[in-house]
């Protein structure tokens, strides 16, 4: 197709496209889910510098990148706003414990390394901008908690730089990273993250350069190490050069993009290709192992010629040298092709899962790097595999769908496959259906996911609507659904309200625009997705807390370290039934009689009765069982009046 013609398509809205024949389905409001936790749950990791799973504090949530929180999801939500919409937003916000976003544009037009928003308006709070000659980076801020002053500290990266400042905008630090300036389209960062033994920032270049410095001050803490993998060669494209150029010019007001680097380039790094790194990494903060998705060392696919036709998974161990540190790798594990996932550990750290270029989930021993097994999945994995405290139980994405799958230990068990049927498509419109275009999020209650209808020519997926929906987890079927509003490239990011809060990339959708498939503009930007039933939300979170409460209180004998990390879950969601239930007397959703009977409820259940965390200092106890059978039955008695009253 011509150039000009494309121009053509886009330049006049007006024309009818396949997107207007194409309705959001309207779904009844949702019953409580079915799905309840059993057995021994995976113990969060605790710290004094580590905030609670109650947000995103950084990439794919917690240091393990499991994109789980420990709150409930709105049953029934809606776009609340949208911020931002001229920043093209790769990469999730991170959040404070006052709810606060703090994010990083790829490339943006303003000097902007990091922006923070207010959760309730989207308003800007304050922007940390870049130095002369410096690129916007698009690696996700990390958000922890600074024992020494009692509040937070935000850490954003670019290639040159790290930078520390506190929740209102004041510096702490700001240091080079010691790569020098970026002046190739490879050398971008990657990922952020925290290693508690060393108590030092570790940031990851897509160069495969990986750095620490220390948490306080920003003081280098070894000179930078670059994996030793050669570049992976280019990933399957069939994008034409004049398509390419269309596409760019669409984005042209969202991104910045340096002459040697366009929507081509952009689709490379998502897939793996030309590149070291292209995926964040995690942290098992335990045993202060590094676990990065990179490509393997040239020779390793058989020949030496500067490409490696294999990508692997390295552990590296953040080892104490003298009064410094380093980082020795200690094993990893090859495979075919590149990687599109970031690896995510199970919460003990015995498991790590990522995807291969061809559709396998992959579960690896964390002592060996070996392959503990396999479960094909028919289509490349992206994002990073959601890994649930509960069950040994696996959310992995494609462009097919949202798959179940079950860790048996031995073996992997496929199980539902999320049905994505969200839309009312016309039977005239041939070759288009129901697609997935983002990775999952766990919450307490369900399932978060991204959901389009669009073109599909085979491995090909062009959105021409999307929407967010609510996934029971014991079926795979939507609970609810929103159509939306712009495509994400990032994760179902979760802020300290509970509310879903969407980064904006359209790349798939902007190919889809440059072809009249659609004629709604580009949008970027985060949006909002808030909860419209409020008293929805408190039945939620209260039957997810009793839920919960019941079976830590069958668990005394069996695993009491995974009781004691259950009454922390308990109390969160006691904390958001509360705070969800003021709301909904507020706007009189639930009546005075019935708010007054919550309180009494939430009051009489109270806090645990000892400070959580995991350590020899604190053992399940008769206090903690008395707190698990007092909550199941008082949450339990909530969520009752909310089922009838709903």
């Amino acid at each position: 197709m011509r150039l000009p013609l494309l121009l053509l398509l886009f330049a006049a809205p007006a024309l009818a496209t396949p997107a207007d024949e194409i309705t959001p389905r309207t779904l009844p409001i949702p019953a409580p889910t079915s799905w309840q936790p059993a057995g021994c749950r995976a113990i969060p990791f605790t710290d004094p510098v580590v905030p609670p799973r109650t947000a995103f504090r950084r990439a794919h949530g917690d240091l393990e990148s499991t994109n789980e929180v420990d709150l409930a999801y709105a049953p029934v939500f809606a776009r609340q706003w949208v911020a931002e919409p001229s920043l093209y937003q790769v990469t999730t916000p991170s959040f404070d414990d006052a709810g606060n976003l703090y994010m990083t544009p790829l490339l943006p037009h303003e000097p902007i390394l990091m922006v923070s928003l207010d959760p309730d308006t989207g308003a800007r709070r304050f922007v940390v901008p870049l130095g002369p000659g410096q690129r916007g980076g698009g690696a996700v801020p990390l958000v922890l908690r600074d024992p020494e002053a009692s509040g937070e500290v935000v850490y954003a990266i670019s290639y040159e730089r790290l930078i520390a400042t506190r929740t209102d905008g004041t510096p702490v630090w700001d240091m080079p990273s010691g790569l020098g300036a970026a002046s190739a389209a490879d050398q971008s960062p990657i990922g952020l993250s925290y290693v508690p033994s060393a108590d030092a920032i570790v940031g990851l270049t897509r160069d495969g350069f990986v750095y620490l410095l220390d948490r306080r001050t920003g003081a280098p803490l070894l000179t930078p190490v670059q994996l030793p993998g050669s570049p992976t060669p280019p990933a399957p494209s069939n994008v034409t050069p004049a398509l390419a150029a269309a596409v760019n010019q669409l984005l042209a007001p969202l991104v910045a993009f340096p002459p040697e680097f366009g929507v081509a380039e952009l689709i490379q790094v998502l897939l793996g290709g030309n590149s070291k790194v292209a995926n964040n990494l995690s942290v098992d903060a335990r045993r202060a192992r590094l676990w990065i998705a990179a490509s393997a060392r040239d020779d390793e696919d058989g020949t030496v010629d500067g490409v490696s036709q294999l990508g692997a998974v390295y552990r590296y161990d953040v080892v104490r040298d003298g009064d410094a540190w380093t980082l020795a790798e200690i094993c990893h594990r090859n495979f075919d092709g590149g990687s599109a996932s970031t690896p995510t550990l199970g919460q003990d750290g015995a498991r790590v899962y990522l995807g291969d270029a061809f559709g396998a989930l992959i579960a690896i021993d964390a002592e060996t790097c070996g392959e503990a097994w396999a479960v094909p999945l028919d289509a490349q994995i992206f994002g990073s595999i959601a890994a649930a405290s509960d069950g040994a139980e696996l959310f992995a994405a494609s462009a097919n769908g949202i798959f179940q799958v079950v860790d048996e230990g031995d073996h992997g068990r496929r199980g539902w496959t999320a049905a994505l049927d969200l839309y009312d498509i016309p039977s005239d419109l041939t070759g288009y259906g129901g697609m997935n275009l983002l990775l999952t999020g766990i919450g307490a209650n369900g399932l978060l996911i991204q959901s389009g209808a669009g073109l599909i020519s085979g491995a090909q997926r062009l959105p021409v609507h999307t929407g967010v929906a609510h996934i029971d987890r014991a079926t795979g079927a939507a609970r609810w659904f929103a159509d939306g509003l712009e495509e994400s490239l990032g994760a179902m990011s979760t802020g300290r309200d509970g509310a879903l809060y969407l980064p904006h990339a359209p790349l798939r959708r902007a190919f889809s625009l440059a072809l009249g498939l659609t004629a709604e503009p580009l949008v970027g930007g985060v949006s909002k997705w808030a909860s419209t039933r409020d008293d929805l939300l408190a039945r939620d979170a209260a039957c997810a807390a009793a839920g919960r409460a019941a079976n830590a209180a069958t668990l005394r004998s069996t695993c009491p370290e995974s009781a004691i990390a259950d009454a922390a879950q308990v109390d969160a969601l006691r904390r958001q039934m509360l705070a969800a239930a003021a709301r909904a007397e507020d706007g009189a959703a639930i009546d005075v009689g019935l708010a007054r009977r919550l309180r009494w409820l939430g009051a009489r259940v109270g806090a645990p009765p000892v400070r959580l965390s995991i350590t020899p200092a604190v053992r399940y106890d008769a206090r903690i069982a008395r707190y698990h059978r007092k909550a199941a039955r008082g949450l339990g008695r909530a969520c009752r009046l909310l089922t009838s009253a709903g």
